[in-house]
């Protein structure tokens, strides 16, 4: 994969971007970077929540990814390109689901 970590774009690069996996589905828009904490230097993706096939938890809502730079396999125009499924991305970096007020 293509580091696009740090060295390659400044952090306010990376904000608007759309994130997609390799087969070209959306996962969402990166809404900045985490500062601090475990996730620090990872993107945080937003992305629209919806459940496959669960009957418990929430039904809608934004879903919250911190994806790694090194997971980002190339850029296309106005996007990130994850060299992987939209079920590995939500396995492996979903964080979180932000309910709406």
């Amino acid at each position: 994969m293509v580091d696009y970590g740090e060295g390659h774009m400044d952090r306010e690069e990376w904000r608007g971007l759309t994130v997609r996996t390799c087969d070209g589905s959306a996962v969402g828009v990166v809404m900045g970077v985490f500062e601090d904490g475990p996730l620090a230097g990872r993107l945080r993706v937003h992305g629209e929540h919806a459940t496959v096939r669960h009957k418990t938890g929430p039904r809608d809502g934004t879903a919250v990814f911190a994806i790694p730079r090194r997971a980002v396999a190339h850029r296309h125009q106005d996007s990130l390109v994850l060299a992987t499924t939209l079920g590995t991305v939500r396995g492996k970096w979903l964080m979180h689901v932000l309910q709406p007020s």
